[in-house]
């Protein structure tokens, strides 16, 4: 038996329904974006590489730009090929697309773990009651909302989405107003450089540009979605062309606000630093508010990790790359065996953090990093190969400055892992990951013989 048979140029066709409209696609998207990574895992950035972090962001932007055009591309010239991991299978190989595949479940499932973890004090935060129940309370209604059906998943996401959008633009219009008004403690632009562009030096704040490609992971979520579309061409199409620039400027604009209040020796580190902020403007139950609001942003991402997890392994069972039972639909149309993997990963991550917070699941988080870049790579090398074998184009939807592009932002993403080289934890996280890519490579191999 053949132990890499190239597949052909399209997978089979998804069972899955065809229920969920483009605009739904797109929130779906920005709800894996926009989570606790934004409203509390910023402070760190905001720490070590002070406005720097500004246009690091804008650069991280456009890299993630260049990445969606690349997956848009494909899914639109073939949808019926699935998601990007389809796409890459059908580009580079069956075992390329159990590594890409299982990969990207595995940095999914380590992002709802983190998500599960994060909600417990939050809701501790806000109702006085143990920790665990939040982190139960949330794993729950997030898991049966994704057993209901996708478009009860989508309706629910697109709410959660919205609620997090807004309160951004609350956010920065609050602090606009400030100014304008000369309130205490309002936002003054000098305080965005006070200390310099980069404070902690140069290298400290490049060091910083892997966090941020993490915390902008998930508009490929639009690819995913778009499977069970009703116009899947439509919503990955309006993906592409303005869901990253959008969110990305949200993410700019507020933490540009973020600075112009807050001196950067006065962030904290595990704190939200919008409600720093907003305490400082002296702002009437400023905490209770953003609690709230980061509790919702850290439901949305969990929800939306959870359906990405588990529409690729429905996929992944449907190349028996994974097993069958992830292939099963309920008469929802809802891949309950899969969704129920999808939880116990996020499950076993978070009783990770629980037993070893400062080593196990520091480690999980680093290796999922890691992997999500090696995803990303592979699905542009997926991109390059089917349009040099001569893949179809859809007018209006080529990627940019073909191949130079294509093999720049691929370059891009390769740099960023290799900057991990700089420090001890960074090159752990490599060693781990280029060790978990070793595994799942024998994996496939092993798969394909027996």
């Amino acid at each position: 038996m053949q132990t890499d048979p190239t597949p052909p140029s399209a997978a089979p066709a998804s069972r899955l329904r065809h229920t969920l409209t483009p605009s739904l696609v797109g929130l779906i998207a920005i709800g894996g974006v926009i989570g606790a990574g934004l409203f509390i895992g910023s402070a760190a950035s905001l720490r070590a590489a002070g406005p720097m972090v500004l246009p690091l962001y804008v650069l991280a932007g456009l890299l993630m730009m260049a990445q969606m055009r690349m997956l848009a591309e494909m899914a639109i010239a073939d949808p019926q090929a699935g998601s990007f991991i389809g796409q890459t299978r059908a580009a580079l190989g069956l075992r390329a697309g159990f590594v890409a595949g299982w990969a990207y479940v595995l940095f999914w499932g380590a992002t709802a773990g983190s998500e599960i973890i994060a909600a417990g004090p939050l809701f501790a935060q806000l109702t006085g009651a143990p920790d665990w129940y939040g982190a139960v309370g949330v794993l729950v209604l997030t898991g049966a909302n994704n057993l209901v059906s996708a478009r009860a998943y989508a309706r629910t996401e697109a709410t959660l989405s919205l609620v997090k959008l807004a309160a951004i633009a609350g956010f920065v219009l609050i602090g606009l107003v400030a100014a304008a008004t000369g309130a205490p403690g309002g936002p003054r632009a000098g305080r965005l450089a006070a200390e310099g562009w980069a404070p902690e030096g140069w290298f400290a704040a490049l060091a910083i540009l892997p966090i941020l490609i993490q915390t902008l992971t998930g508009f490929e979520i639009a690819t995913v979605a778009a499977v069970e579309s009703i116009d899947p061409v439509r919503a990955v199409r309006a993906a592409s062309r303005s869901l990253v620039l959008r969110v990305g400027l949200f993410h700019v604009v507020g933490l540009a606000m973020v600075l112009a209040i807050v001196p950067r020796t006065q962030i904290v580190v595990g704190q939200s630093p919008f409600a720093t902020a907003l305490a400082r403007l002296h702002i009437g139950a400023a905490a209770q508010i953003l609690t709230a609001v980061v509790l919702v942003a850290v439901a949305s991402c969990l929800n939306s990790a959870l359906y990405a997890a588990s529409r690729v392994l429905f996929e992944l069972a449907g190349t028996a790359d994974a097993p069958a039972a992830f292939g099963r639909l309920d008469r929802s149309g809802v891949p309950v065996g899969a969704v129920a993997c999808a939880v116990g990963l996020a499950v076993a991550v978070a009783l990770l953090g629980l037993v070893s917070p400062q080593a196990g699941y520091v480690i999980a988080l680093s290796l999922a990093a890691t992997l999500i870049i090696v995803t990303y790579i592979l699905a542009g090398l997926a991109q390059i190969r089917r349009r040099t074998s001569g893949g179809r184009v859809v007018p209006g939807m080529a990627m940019w400055g073909f191949p130079l592009l294509s093999w720049l932002t691929i370059a891009a993403f390769a740099a960023v892992l290799l900057s991990l080289l700089a420090t001890a934890s960074g090159r752990l996280d490599l060693g781990l990951g280029a060790l978990a890519l070793l595994v799942l490579w024998r994996l496939s191999g092993r798969h394909r013989t027996t």
